[in-house]
């Protein structure tokens, strides 16, 4: 045995570490990163009250059952570590930077727009106004969570 491998050996660690490298490449290659369609968030139809998953690519409002822009995403938040999930403001877009920003999707592109700032953000009760996130109503919006509990609040994905 040691006679064979003092003959052979270069060559089993050799063809061991092409193998290696082989499979280094091919399970390299096949793992990929998470792309905008398998990173979901909440969904909210603001006529109905159904909630749903849509992958974050899909710039709300989304059309809803009436054939309406009513779907908007929900930013949900947990004081309990995730047990239990609340509701903690709406958002949406305006007409012009949704479309841009559907397109850069699209073409995985820059948007060409300040996306933030025609970004809108709202309470979750019905009959709550639009405000935009860079405002001072918006920043209360975002930052002042309801029913916490005395706990602190953490905002949640699914």
């Amino acid at each position: 045995m040691r006679e064979w491998l003092n003959k052979f050996g270069v060559y089993v660690v050799g063809g061991a570490l092409v193998v290696a490298v082989i499979l280094y490449f091919v399970m390299g290659s096949s793992a990929k990163a998470p792309s905008s369609n398998d990173v979901k968030a909440f969904y909210l139809d603001e006529e109905t009250g159904e909630e749903s998953l849509h992958p974050v690519s899909q710039v709300p409002p989304l059309i809803g059952k009436s054939g309406k822009p009513t779907v908007v995403q929900a930013i949900k938040y947990s004081c309990d570590g995730g047990k239990t999930k609340k509701i903690a403001y709406l958002r949406k877009y305006t007409p012009e930077a949704k479309e841009a920003l559907d397109r850069a999707y699209a073409t995985q592109t820059n948007p060409g727009i300040n996306a933030r700032a025609n970004e809108l953000v709202r309470l979750p009760e019905k009959g709550n106004e639009w405000y935009p996130v860079q405002s001072n109503e918006g920043a209360t919006v975002t930052t002042n969570f309801p029913n916490t509990e005395g706990g602190t609040p953490v905002i949640v994905q699914p």
